[in-house]
Parts: structure tokens; C-alpha cells; sequence
């Protein structure tokens, strides 16, 4: 479990000290300020494992201190807020990011405005001052009981393939995929009533399953094997919508049965032959049934989450990996091909690209460019039609077009990429030696 919350004023104002409300007091501390209960000692460890953040030389400081109840609220000494002050100089809505290492032991993240992660998380609030979430606990989930999971991060950054991976001793039989878009409902993911023909040349309207209930129907009969949901894009469709009644399944708590529609009723009645999850129209997630889903930072614009649906799952933030270590990054092996006798390292052009993204305010991590945005040929190489078609395009349509300050593109337009044998091809030469990946030409002199 981890609790995100912005640094509020009054956590900086003199004479005040940093207060807990009810939900992370309760939930989180396990401390019940109405009691109330007695004053607790506890330990905050703060965490910063960057070796490049200038926080990095504070890693693992020990703040001790004390919780107390104090009227609506429940408080803690001013040892943590002297060090977010003067020691990590937090300012007003900057986010903490309280983990648990022990009943009175926590671990904390600093993640100041202008981190490149604060986006990220900063999207997990939508608009909140604070949130609490079950954080992914579980490294290999083919082994676990059912659980909701998103994978999240900038795009490219291999969302859907570390889904692959953890699900690889999975036999396709017990997975189904599935991607959300803004024209994605209820009926699509559930199902509805269709138009069926029967063998003698009749209409008649039948209950047509979809990918939900498929593998529903599928996890509740098959208790031996565990199912597993994919969910690409999540945040691209109308959650509420899709979900619809059956959002209260996320729960997986036996208090909570959910009744479907008597359309969905009817089709479960004959369908389920096991009844431990699903029995006289009341449904539960069966334990052998998981949802994961990836999930862009960069399309949180389409359709925010709201914080009861998010609390419902686990989080996975999958960062972009600049380790040059092909072992350990499949990607460090990929190259710019701009001619016969110029390539790049792709991992350097994203790591200096993304450099720039970072630092301005307006764009930051949601913009980035993940390691698998482009995907080269069978040699590892992307091409240079692929490049301009693919990566230009995104900078110039996504990330820079309404950014003239920190453009890439200085006075030019993506047209001016075409056509891409002499044209394309020098510009994105003059874009790599503005990024330092290649040396500008020595010009030419006439010999005496």
C-alpha cells in the first residue's frame, strides 16, 4: 500500500505541523484519531535511489518521530517537516510518497515539480490532495491469487511487453487481450442482446457474450488454471461506462456481490457450472481470475479515472531504461540508420531528446520517448523512413508543435522532412548534431 499526497500549505506554514485526515490516518497508520488512540513512535526512512538526484546524498536518513491525535486529525512532530524544509526544499504541491516497511516504520519519496516522474504520479491524485493505493507487490504474478493491476508510464516504454513477460509460463489458453478505445462500451466488453439465425432460417435475439464475460464464464468452471485479462489502453476508454455495474467486482471482497443485469443473469444461469464465485445472480472476481492493463501517462487527457476506480487496483510504473547493457536492455542494441555510414545509438537520442522534454514545464515525463516506441527490423536498425515517419512525426505533432521555445525544429515544419532522400535525411542530421550525437562537418576551404 503507498500514500501519495501533494505538500499542502499549511504542511510549510510556521506553528503548523504536517496532518493526517481520516482515510490515510485510519487506513494507512492504522491510527484512530476519534479514539483516540495513544501516541505512537514512528520512523520515516527517506528513499532516493537515483545516484543523479541531488537528493541522492540523503538516501536512507532516519527521521524519528511521533503521531499523535489532535482534534479532527492526527498529527506528527516537526522532525519531517524541518527535513522536507530545509533539507529537500519542498515547496507547495510537491508530492510525498509514504510506503510501509513495518507496523511503525515507513519509507518516503520526495518528487519535487520538476522531477521527470512528478507527472506520473501527479496523474494518480486527479485532482486530489491525496490518494491511497495498493502499490504491486508481486514479481511473479503466473504464481499469485487474482488481482488488478496497471502497468503505467510514458509511451514506448514497454508496458504491454513486461506484461508478456511476467505472463510468459501462460499458456495463451488462459489469457485474452483486449484494447480500449473512446467508442469501447459495456456491451462491447460484457455483452448484449444480437440478432442470431437459428437452423431453420429464424431471427431471434440471443444474450452474445463478450471478452468479460468469456473468460468469467471460463475462470468460475476452470478453478484448477488461472485466467488472466488484458486490458490494453485503459485509460482510453470511458471506464464507468465499461465497467459499468460490475466496478464493484474490482472489491474481490465476499461482502461486496455484485447483481449483473437479468440479461447477463440469464446467460451466467446456463453458462456456470461451478458455483463457488457466481451463485443464484450474485458475482464475485474468482480468485483464478487477474486483470492487468497498461495504461499511457501521455493520453490522460481522454478519460481521467476517477480515485474510487484507481484505488482498486495495483500500480506498476514502468520507467524508460537508458542502461546501455544490452543483458539488461534489449533496446541498447537499436540504431538510427540516417545513411549508409552514419548510425545512431537509439538509446543516446532518447536519452538527450527526452532530456529536453523533461525540462520543460509544460510537457515533462508524460511526453517522453520510451524505449520500444518505434520498433526496428530483424537487424535492430530503424530506418530513416521509419524514423521521420514514426518519431518526427510524434515530436513535431505531440510534443513540440505548441512549444516554439524549446522546439528541436527551430523554423522548420514536419513538410519540410519530404522528400526523405536529401531532404529528410540532412535535417535529421542537423537535429543529432544540435543533440551532440554527431559531430557538426568541418567546412570546407579552398586550397591556396
Amino acid at each position: 500500500m503507498i500514500y501519495i499526497r501533494n505538500i499542502f500549505q499549511q504542511d510549510l506554514r510556521n506553528g503548523k505541523q504536517i496532518a493526517f485526515p481520516k482515510k490515510p490516518s485510519n487506513f494507512f497508520f492504522n491510527f484512530d484519531y476519534n479514539l483516540p488512540d495513544l501516541d505512537r513512535n514512528i520512523r520515516f526512512t527517506f528513499i532516493d535511489i537515483d545516484e543523479n538526484s541531488v537528493n541522492f546524498t540523503h538516501n536512507n536518513t532516519v527521521i524519528n518521530t511521533r503521531l499523535y491525535a489532535a482534534s479532527s486529525e492526527a498529527r506528527i512532530d516537526s522532525q519531517l517537516k524541518v527535513f522536507l524544509q530545509n533539507t529537500l526544499n519542498a515547496t507547495i504541491n510537491d508530492l510525498i510518497i509514504f510506503s510501509k516497511s513495518g507496523r511503525n516504520n515507513y519509507e518516503f519519496r520526495f518528487i519535487s515539480k520538476s522531477d521527470a516522474d512528478y507527472n506520473a504520479y501527479n496523474l494518480l491524485l486527479s485532482n486530489n490532495h491525496e490518494i491511497i493505493l495498493n502499490e504491486g507487490i508481486i514479481e511473479n504474478v503466473s504464481d499469485s491469487l487474482g488481482f488488478n493491476k496497471i502497468y503505467f508510464g510514458a509511451p514506448g516504454t514497454g508496458k504491454s511487453y513486461r506484461i508478456t513477460e511476467d505472463l510468459k509460463s501462460v499458456a495463451d489458453d488462459f489469457q485474452k487481450r483486449v484494447t480500449f478505445h473512446p467508442e469501447f462500451d459495456n456491451a462491447s466488453f460484457v455483452g448484449g442482446y444480437k440478432p442470431a439465425t437459428d437452423v431453420n432460417g429464424d431471427v431471434k435475439y440471443e444474450f452474445a457474450p463478450q471478452i468479460f464475460t468469456d473468460i468469467y464464464v471460463a475462470a468460475c468452471n476452470d478453478p484448477d488454471h488461472h485466467y488472466y485479462l488484458i486490458i490494453e489502453e485503459i485509460n482510453r476508454g470511458n471506464c464507468a461506462e465499461i465497467f459499468g455495474e460490475l466496478f464493484q467486482l474490482l472489491d474481490r471482497d465476499p461482502k461486496y456481490k455484485v447483481t449483473p443485469s437479468n440479461d447477463l443473469i440469464g446467460y451466467l444461469d446456463k453458462s456456470i457450472t461451478v458455483n463457488t464465485f457466481y451463485n443464484e445472480g450474485k458475482m464475485l472476481l474468482p480468485d483464478n481470475l487477474s486483470i492487468l492493463a497498461t495504461m499511457n501517462t501521455s493520453d490522460q487527457s481522454l478519460f481521467p479515472m476517477d480515485s474510487a476506480f484507481k484505488r482498486r487496483w495495483e500500480w506498476k510504473y514502468i520507467p524508460i531504461n537508458y542502461d546501455k547493457d544490452i543483458s539488461k536492455n534489449k533496446s541498447a542494441e537499436f540504431k538510427i540508420k540516417i545513411s549508409d555510414d552514419i548510425f545512431i545509438d537509439w538509446i543516446l537520442f532518447i536519452q538527450n531528446i527526452n532530456k529536453i522534454i523533461r525540462k520543460n514545464r509544460h510537457l515533462g515525463m508524460d511526453k517522453c520517448i520510451g524505449n520500444y516506441f518505434v520498433k526496428p527490423n530483424d537487424n535492430g536498425v530503424i530506418e530513416l523512413d521509419k524514423f521521420i515517419y514514426k518519431v518526427i512525426f510524434y515530436l513535431w505533432n505531440d510534443v513540440f508543435k505548441d512549444e516554439p521555445t524549446d522546439s528541436i525544429f527551430k523554423d522548420k515544419t514536419y513538410e519540410d522532412f519530404f522528400p526523405i532522400i536529401g531532404k529528410g535525411e540532412e535535417l535529421v542530421k542537423s537535429i543529432f548534431i544540435d543533440l551532440k550525437l554527431i559531430e557538426e562537418p568541418t567546412p570546407k576551404t579552398e586550397e591556396s
